[in-house]
């Protein structure tokens, strides 16, 4: 069967062949051009992106990077003849940018850098766009960075362009703005401290305007700022950075009575209150969020009681209120997780939720009576049964759980079967399956001699 222009478009997206595109569209005729011109700016932007990632993740060889540059200058000179009236000022400064932290000589470094701004500036005056506004305050940090000149005005009119980017919410705005505002931490000259100061101050006054509107902002700031310290992209003062986490904490705090239908934003308020609580030391404080994450989970249940997620975070949660809380509410707190797994068990089993159940209720074995529990050991048993059923052979999750609800209802020579049959499954021609897991398990440590030998 003949294959029809979009579908050799469509093809050449797919398999991201940015000079077949190429080739195509310096050959295609005018005519043609015209009737498939959104079909071909949408692949080509498309496959200038991937490549484009591709390179700043460092995923391209170094021996390759300045001929795969070379063909994303001739995709976006194709994309021209396709939309002769559209100057892809952004696409050009983004590939300047890429090319500048290719190069190791300081001259040509710069030149390429100058070269992204211009770009920046030549789309700017054409039409207003955030996006390019908080690109350009991003190279002229950078070429601040790399000429050392840190002067009032340029560091002004960086800020003011920020500020202007940031003039309605953005997310993508957001991460551009704090990231700069931490990276002047980090430039050497003597003001960088009160320079940060001022960059955050705006950003954050901007950011209460927004979540005037809506709250839930804040959790979207709080989850950056929180990458931000944890990745350590920045050398963040010590001081300073207890500083960042009560404010985290504080931010955080109003948002524990949120309302909301979405299941998305009751999984992330979730999601962040029980990240957040992991580093606090308060015990009261700790407890009161994960109590505020508990209480976001198991609304996304009530909202959809067939999705494992709510239960399985929920009950993760309740697994650490158990380990800090007084001992009169262990047995209450996984009681209550029972409850939650039995809740969308009602759905049907699945094996995510059944391999998580087994593995609640040997913790609540362990954390309510020292494993002293057959009752609920044998529960957990039947769980991590049929979850080694719905597994089909692909998981050795339930192998080892079950391995473990042997070995703590006293059957050494079960479990030890329960392992081998384990290691026979997942061992193929080329590997031979090792139980790393088990051996790093204190929980196995009976049986640690019988699988060194």
């Amino acid at each position: 069967m003949n294959e029809t222009l979009n579908d050799q478009i469509a093809r050449l997206n797919d398999n991201e062949d940015a000079d077949g595109l190429i080739r195509l569209i310096r050959q295609l005729p005018p005519d043609q051009l015209q009737q498939h011109q959104t079909a071909l700016s949408e692949a080509s932007e498309s496959v200038f992106y991937i490549w484009l990632t591709d390179l700043q993740l460092g995923k391209i060889r170094q021996e390759d990077q300045d001929a795969v540059t070379a063909m994303l200058a001739e995709l976006i000179q194709a994309l021209e003849i396709v939309q002769p009236e559209t100057p892809h000022h952004l696409m050009r400064a983004l590939l300047y940018e890429q090319i500048a932290d290719q190069q190791t000589a300081p001259v040509e470094k710069l030149a390429y850098i100058q070269r992204g701004i211009d770009e920046y500036t030549a789309g700017l005056q054409q039409r207003t766009n955030p996006e390019m506004q908080a690109k350009l305050a991003e190279a002229l940090l950078n070429k601040m960075q790399h000429t050392q000149d840190y002067n009032e005005k340029d560091l002004t009119g960086i800020l003011h362009l920020f500020q202007t980017a940031f003039i309605s919410y953005s997310e993508l705005i957001l991460i551009y703005f704090l990231h700069g505002t931490f990276r002047l931490l980090n430039f050497p000259f003597d003001e960088n401290n009160s320079w940060h100061h001022r960059f955050f101050a705006q950003l954050e006054t901007d950011l209460k305007a927004f979540a005037a509107v809506d709250p839930y902002i804040y959790l979207e700031y709080v989850n950056i700022l929180r990458r931000l310290l944890e990745n350590e992209l920045y050398q963040i003062p010590a001081d300073y950075k207890t500083v960042l986490h009560k404010k985290i904490i504080a931010l955080l705090e109003p948002l524990k009575d949120y309302e909301t239908e979405s299941e998305q934003r009751l999984n992330h308020l979730g999601q962040a209150f029980e990240k957040v609580a992991e580093g606090i030391e308060d015990h009261t404080t700790r407890l009161n969020f994960y109590r505020a994450a508990l209480s976001f989970f198991t609304q996304g249940q009530q909202i959809n009681p067939a999705a494992w997620t709510f239960p399985v975070y929920a009950t993760n949660v309740l697994m650490e209120m158990a380990r800090i809380d007084t001992p009169d509410k262990v047995i209450p707190l996984f009681e209550q997780g029972k409850a939650l797994f039995a809740l969308t068990y009602t759905y049907g089993p699945d094996f995510t939720l059944m391999h998580y159940w087994g593995k609640f209720l040997i913790e609540y074995a362990r954390q309510a009576y020292n494993f002293q529990a057959p009752d609920i050991l044998k529960e957990a048993e039947e769980k991590l049964l049929s979850a080694k059923q719905l597994g089909n052979g692909f998981y050795d999750q339930p192998y080892r759980g079950l391995a473990k609800v042997a070995l703590k209802l006293g059957n050494k020579q079960q479990c030890l079967d329960i392992l081998a049959e384990c290691k026979k499954v997942f061992t193929t021609d080329y590997h031979e399956y090792e139980h790393s897991f088990v051996l790093a398990d204190e929980d196995f440590k009976e049986i640690w001699p019988d699988l060194n030998h």
